[in-house]
């Protein structure tokens, strides 16, 4: 008796330290529960990439202006009732109404966003869905099998700020490791008013983030007037490889 007790400690203390490690890895942050998806589309200019994973202080100066590109979009909605009723087996008209109610009210609520992150020669693409009830929560999802797209990163971005010509996104990636949890602060221009990024990091403080480890790029840097448009032709590139 004694011998199982331990054992179910053991497995008590494992779960809960599982937990533990997942909630403060992914803090459920009061995000912005008002997201207009469609304002947010297009091009971002990376201001400040903030890591607060770090404990030691310190400020580091890119020499790239990194680019973000979102874009909403929906992949394989067309024939998403036709895979499902294929792969099952016959069903009562009932339960046959019921699955294509749900799948209909599945593609209604759910979307799909696409994030192109540029940065000088390296590229990566993120692949996320929300719903519409809770637009400030993005989570990530692998593309479809026989692309040659590698699975997106697994984890969540949370939309904390979503103003004007601003964009603040909190992102927590459990997969693969290490763990990562990270601020991004973005903006329309290529500049940002030191104000506002000294009002975010105030922001993330408040909500118990460590804001110590900070890396910054663009703002003003006008060597980098030319990066939207490569980010442009990039896509247009990978548009079109798809259909070749």
């Amino acid at each position: 008796m004694r011998t199982f007790a331990l054992f179910c400690l053991l497995i008590f203390r494992k779960c809960f330290a599982e937990y533990a490690s997942a909630n403060y890895f992914c803090p459920d942050m009061h995000r912005q529960q008002i997201v207009d998806i469609s304002q947010i589309q297009g091009i971002w200019y990376l201001m400040e990439k903030i890591n607060h994973t770090e404990e030691v202080r310190f400020t580091t100066r890119r020499t790239s202006c990194p680019v973000i590109h979102l874009s909403r979009y929906q992949a394989g909605a067309s024939s998403a009732i036709q895979r499902t009723t294929m792969n099952q087996k016959p069903l009562s008209y009932e339960r046959w109404r019921d699955t294509q109610i749900s799948e209909l009210r599945h593609l209604y609520e759910i979307k799909q966003l696409r994030m192109y992150w540029d940065d000088d020669d390296r590229s990566k693409e993120y692949q996320f869905q929300y719903s519409i009830t809770d637009p400030g929560l993005w989570t990530s999802f692998d593309v479809d099998e026989g692309t040659s797209q590698p699975p997106s990163p697994h984890g969540t971005v949370q939309v904390l700020k979503a103003v004007g010509n601003h964009l603040v996104l909190i992102f927590c990636l459990t997969d693969p490791d290490p763990l990562q949890l990270f601020t991004m602060i973005l903006s329309r221009d290529e500049f940002m008013d030191g104000r506002i990024l000294h009002s975010v990091r105030g922001l993330l403080r408040r909500q118990g983030m460590t804001v110590k480890a900070i890396e910054q790029a663009c703002n003003g840097t006008a060597a980098f007037s030319l990066q939207p448009l490569l980010v442009a032709l990039s896509l247009i590139v990978r548009v079109i490889r798809k259909y070749i």
